[in-house]
Formats: structure tokens, sequence, C-alpha cells
């Protein structure tokens, strides 16, 4: 009796373009996800110091945010460390996400593939033609995400005084939401909420790493209300106000926030 080799004889063939995609997208390093101007924050007297964020000027607005100085204020040690934890939580769930949908983006938003033309080729032209995407972010997974990643780090005897600053509201999952609203990578469009993601890509012989940069942006000020004309000697007033942002979800209630707005002016000797 004569053994039957199966797959036409030919024990080379070449893998698949659809395997050789999910080799691409699913190997490690295969895509690289960074948070623009994530400090690198190792421990706990590092949140005491300001992050500055510098803004490109553009012609395209009258008036530009030069930078944007945040510091975290009044915290204990405790707290201090505490919020690094979440900071870390936050970062390593959201990277997680974005890359699950960009691995769908790809998937899906390719041209159909054939043995002609290589799938590096393809993902590189892909990415050349929309290198900005916007990628949806489900703000309820990005909680829970963070939640379970602190009992995976804790035993849960153990998490109550790990997390006793966050805890202590008695709503966990409400502080940690309202945590996530103080990172400034986040556009609103309710009831969605988007990160932007710039893609670029490295290309070397045997491997294709795709990089993606979530941007970061400025805080939202509206000048609301402002007077279309004046009588003669009538003052001027211009209000700011913040518009706080809830990422899109209404479940979990807002934490109040408090903005103070200051106005310096230096004149310029000029004659």
């Amino acid at each position: 009796m004569g053994i039957q080799k199966l797959g036409g004889g030919n024990t080379h063939a070449h893998p698949s373009p659809e395997t050789d995609l999910m080799s691409l997208l699913f190997r490690d390093g295969g895509i690289d996800i960074q948070l623009s101007g994530s400090p690198a924050r190792s421990d706990a007297s590092d949140m005491y110091c300001p992050q500055i964020r510098r803004s490109p000027l553009s012609n395209a607005h009258a008036v530009n945010h030069i930078d944007v100085v945040s510091c975290w204020k009044g915290l204990s040690l405790r707290q201090a460390s505490e919020a690094l934890m979440w900071e870390r939580f936050h970062d390593e769930a959201l990277v997680v996400q974005v890359t699950d949908s960009l691995r769908t983006l790809f998937l899906r938003g390719l041209p159909p593939m054939s043995d002609s033309i290589p799938v590096r080729t393809l993902l590189m032209e892909n990415i050349c033609l929309n290198n900005t995407r916007f990628i949806e972010v489900d703000i309820q997974r990005l909680v829970y995400d963070m939640i379970g990643m602190l009992y995976e780090q804790t035993a849960y005897e153990e998490h109550q005084s790990v997390s006793s600053w966050f805890s202590a509201t008695q709503d966990l999952p409400a502080m940690v939401y309202n945590f996530v609203r103080t990172r400034d990578y986040y556009l609103e469009a309710s009831p969605k909420c988007y990160v932007q993601v710039t893609l670029s890509y490295t290309a070397l012989p045997s491997a294709l790493t795709i990089t993606g940069v979530i941007d970061w942006h400025e805080p939202t000020v509206e000048f609301l209300a402002l007077p279309i004309s004046l009588c003669a000697g009538e003052e001027y007033f211009i209000t700011p106000e913040y518009m706080a942002q809830g990422l899109g979800l209404s479940t979990y209630p807002l934490l109040r926030t408090e903005v103070e707005f200051s106005v310096s002016s230096n004149k310029l000797p000029v004659r």
C-alpha cells in the first residue's frame, strides 16, 4: 500500500498572504504603540514634578497654546505612589486596546492579497496613504482593565491597602474613570471617545515594525458670550470657560473641577 502525500507534494510551500499578514501583526514588536510625551516616571517622587507639553505654533488659529504645564498638588507620598500605579495601569491598558484596534483595521482595510504583491508592501502603502488614524476607545473596558490589573498585581485581600486612596471613595470604578479624565490623549465626540494615532514604520530585510504615537491634546477652553458691540466707554469682559470632558460615558459621576484663570501681560518698551 502506498503512502499519499498531502498538500500537492510541495513540503516547502510559501505561507499564504493571510498567514504572512497575521505573522507581521501579531509577532512581538510588530506594532509598537507609544504615548506622546509620556513622562518617564519610575518613582513616587516623580509625581511632584510638573509635566510640560509644548504645542507647535500654528497659523490656523488666532490664539495658540504655547505650552501646557500640569502638576499633581497636595499629594501625600502614599497618594503619589498610588497615582503612579494608576498612571502605569492606564498607559498599559490603552496601549493594548489601541494595538488590538489597529490590528483589526489592517486586517479589514488592506486590498485583496495575492502572491504577486508582498504583504509588507501592502501594509507600508496603507500607512503612507493615511498615517493618521482616529481610534475609538472603549472607556468602560479601559476602566475595567485597569481595575483588573490591580487585582492581578496584588492579592485580593491586599488591594485595599495598595489603593487605599481610590478605594476610600467606596466607588473604585468611578474614581478610576475620573482619573482617566485627567489624561490628555482623548478626543470626545459624544457618545464616543477617540485617540489620534500617528503611524510610521521601520522596514528591515527580516522584519517590519509599525510604530503608532498616541497624540496629546490641549485642554478645551472656550470664550463664551463675547460681546459683539459695545457702547463708548463700556468695559469689555472676556470670560474663559474650561470644558470638562466626560469621555462619551455617563455611567459615573464627574468629580468637581475647580479651574482658576490668571492673566498677565508684559509690555515691550516699543517707541
